[in-house]
């Protein structure tokens, strides 16, 4: 899916997808890594999102990933759904 072709409905499922997929599963580290890394996929669906999921999901961002364990990517994250929905 091109972020340009995603409804709003497929944006915010495809975001929490990539956004959850690392939970709090018994996964390998190694696994945890790439887990991680795909999340950034997610930035070009973020300003699909609308307001509410968008809230949602960085309110449950952060509690998941408190500032001290974050990647830079998660900072990237954070900062895209802290945005102001574009239109």
């Amino acid at each position: 899916m091109a972020a340009g072709d995603a409804s709003p409905a497929d944006a915010a499922e495809a975001t929490g997808l990539l956004l959850r997929a690392e939970d709090d599963r018994p996964w390998p580290m190694d696994a945890r890594w790439m887990l991680v890394a795909a999340q950034r996929h997610a930035l070009p669906l973020i300003p699909l999102l609308p307001a509410p999921e968008r809230q949602g999901l960085l309110l449950e961002y952060r509690k998941r990933y408190p500032r001290f364990r974050r990647l830079p990517v998660q900072n990237e994250i954070l900062q895209a759904l802290s945005r102001e929905p574009r239109g």
